[in-house]
């Protein structure tokens, strides 16, 4: 799961077969706008696939976000806005070294990387908010378990 806000940026990964919680975030090196956000949630996307790349490379990665406007154009790969357009490039980008990526949405108030992209800690929420909707590494694939996501080809766009 990726979240952004004017602050910074979070995202949770959950490895199901050992049971372990990986966190990464960081901060924005400059003030945004809120009419920005959904840029910043894109980018947001590539951070996150930049902090576990190693866990994603060669797997099959569905992406939660929470932001619905991030997830259609994560799935339609462009956007008319040019520095949004650039923003979901490098989000696909980013994760490239996947085997496949889908994106899905998850409700703002059960994100368990929404702590993180205001640089608060996670003080537990991330263990319930993952519960049978959380991400889930598997032997063959990372994936989060959630009704009809949309699927999104690696390296579709490019900048």
């Amino acid at each position: 799961a990726t979240d952004a806000s004017t602050t910074g940026w979070g995202a949770v990964l959950f490895d199901e077969n050992t049971g372990d919680t990986k966190e990464a975030s960081g901060v924005w090196n400059c003030k945004i706008e809120a009419h920005q956000i959904n840029e910043y949630e894109a980018k947001a996307v590539a951070e996150a696939a930049k902090a576990f790349h190693a866990e994603l490379a060669n797997q099959n990665v569905l992406v939660l976000v929470d932001n619905t406007s991030t997830q259609a154009t994560l799935h339609s790969g462009h956007a008319h806005a040019r520095d949004l357009n650039f923003a979901i490039g490098d989000a696909l980008r980013q994760l490239g070294p996947c085997r496949s990526s889908r994106v899905a949405h998850i409700v703002s108030a059960a994100n368990p990387a929404d702590a993180l992209s205001r640089q608060m800690p996670s003080s537990g929420r991330l263990t319930s908010a993952l519960g049978p909707l959380g991400m889930r590494l598997e032997q063959s694939s990372l994936r989060i378990a959630l009704p009809a996501p949309t699927t999104l080809r690696c390296g579709d766009v490019s900048r």
